[in-house]
Order: structure tokens, then C-alpha cells, then sequence
């Protein structure tokens, strides 16, 4: 199998699957809600066809308007009918919360997180977060922001670049001012159950995960109950151009150097 092969096999059909049943979802939120998401697609002016996008878009308007917050138990009864992914739910509540805190937890976003009908609390110790569940376990964090305050570099690293869903790009790029790191590469579950796709963090020198897209840094056993990873590829800091020189160039045309580096893994292993 080529790499564009293994990665739809692992992800890009999945894309598809993910975008139409969230098509299915939103046709059925809006009988049994009477709430008809065309109106956000307008005001936000989406694709129309981009239902993950559009799905995502309501969810953050369901949690910011007064008037809908009353559907949020409803939102979420029929999440459950879709066997959604609740973990990637959690994780984009951590990546919120990571990515607006600076010294302390703003009362605006604990606010926001605390509508989740599954999530009990959130606290913060001295910059440390812990996002508290009965369904799905606590899970505690570092914002980025507050791990790698100080640093000029990175701090300007994470401003002047897009990190949200850029994974693969941003722990690469990071890894330069990160001397002694590991770059991970893992298939995780999906939206959807049965679907997977693939993410990137790296592990610093404390056996720390820094998952810079999604704005937080981990103790790894955290990461692990959080994502429910499988990994993929490890590389060294020192190794990644090594390691890379050692890919396919064609196969690996257009692709993130981390994506490469998976890819060529799985590849030797089928």
C-alpha cells in the first residue's frame, strides 16, 4: 500500500463516514429541536455542505446563547443515539480552556465548560487544570500558554502560526526549541465509533505530553485515558531528518513530515 492508501484506510474515508453522519445529526437536532442550524451556516457563512464544520459551529452557539442552553440535554441524548465520541467533546472543552488561559482559569470560558451535562466541575491550581467527570474521569492539564510562559520563542511560535487541527506541523516546528524531545504520532478514535484518525504531540524531556494544537500539556497517563491512543511512530529530536531522508520523497509529496514518518512505519509493518 502506498501512503495516501494507508491514510485513507486510517482516516481519510473516515472524513467522509464523519461528515455525513453529522449531516444525519443535524437533520434530526433540528425535527426534535425545532432549531434549524441553516440559520448558523448563514450568519458564520460556511459551506453548507461542511456538516463537521457546521456541527461544531452549533455546538459552540447551543453553549454561548442564553435562549439555547435549554437543548443542550437534548443535543447531547441524541449524541449518545449517534455513539459519538464524547472523549473528543472533553478535548475540545481542554483545548478551549488551554488555549484562553494565562495565569488563571477566565470565569467566561469556566462557565461555557460547565454546561457540558457530563462535566461536574472545573478547577484550577496555580495554572494546573483539572476538568472533573464522573462519565468520563478527571483529567488535569497545563494550558500551553502557562507551560511555555517566558519562553520569547515559542510563545511568538504559537501566536504567528494556525495550531488548531495543524498537529502534525506545529509538534514538528516546536521540536526546534525543544532539544531531547520525542515527536508521537498515534491513531485515535474518531467523532464516530469505529472511526480513527491521526494526531502528533511530543514528549519533553519530563515525559511531559505537549499537544500544542490543542493548546494543553499532559501528564502522559492523563493524555492516554483522555485520547485512548495507539502510537504509531516515535522520533527522536535529533533523529527526524534522518528518519525522514529515509521515506519515500514521492510517496510523501504534500504530506506533513510527521504524517510521512507514520505513514512509512505502518508501511514497513503491512
Amino acid at each position: 500500500m502506498t501512503y495516501r492508501q494507508i491514510f485513507d484506510e486510517y482516516e481519510g474515508k473516515f472524513r467522509i463516514q464523519n461528515k455525513d453522519t453529522f449531516r444525519l445529526f443535524l437533520e434530526e437536532f433540528k425535527e426534535y429541536s425545532g432549531i434549524d442550524w441553516k440559520i448558523i451556516v448563514q450568519n458564520e457563512h460556511l459551506d453548507p455542505t461542511d456538516y463537521t464544520n457546521i456541527f461544531w459551529s452549533l455546538h459552540t452557539a447551543l453553549f454561548n446563547i442564553d435562549e439555547l442552553k435549554r437543548v443542550i440535554p437534548l443535543f447531547y441524548q441524541l449524541l449518545e443515539k449517534y455513539h459519538f465520541s464524547f472523549e473528543e467533546d472533553y478535548i475540545s472543552f481542554a483545548r478551549l480552556t488551554g488555549s484562553h488561559m494565562v495565569d488563571s482559569l477566565p470565569r467566561n470560558v469556566r462557565n461555557f465548560v460547565m454546561k457540558a451535562p457530563y462535566i461536574e466541575d472545573i478547577s484550577d491550581n496555580s495554572g494546573k487544570v483539572t476538568i472533573h467527570s464522573e462519565k468520563l474521569g478527571n483529567i488535569t492539564f497545563y494550558s500551553t500558554n502557562k507551560y511555555f510562559s517566558g519562553n520569547y520563542f515559542i510563545e511568538a511560535l504559537f501566536r504567528n502560526n494556525k495550531i488548531t487541527g495543524e498537529c502534525h506541523n506545529i509538534s514538528w516546528t516546536l521540536m526546534d526549541y525543544m532539544p531531547g524531545s520525542t515527536l508521537v504520532t498515534s491513531l485515535i478514535p474518531g467523532s464516530f465509533l469505529g472511526t480513527t484518525c491521526y494526531h502528533t504531540v511530543i514528549r519533553d524531556r519530563e515525559n511531559l505530553i505537549v499537544d500544542a494544537a490543542n493548546s494543553c500539556v499532559y501528564e502522559e497517563a492523563d493524555y492516554h485515558k483522555l485520547f485512548h491512543d495507539e502510537i504509531i511512530c516515535e522520533t527522536k529530536e535529533g533523529e527526524r531528518y534522518e528518519s525522514l531522508s529515509q521515506t519515500s520523497l514521492l510517496e510523501g509529496r504534500g504530506l506533513a513530515n510527521a504524517m510521512v514518518l507514520a505513514l512509512h512505519k505502518q508501511q514497513k509493518k503491512l
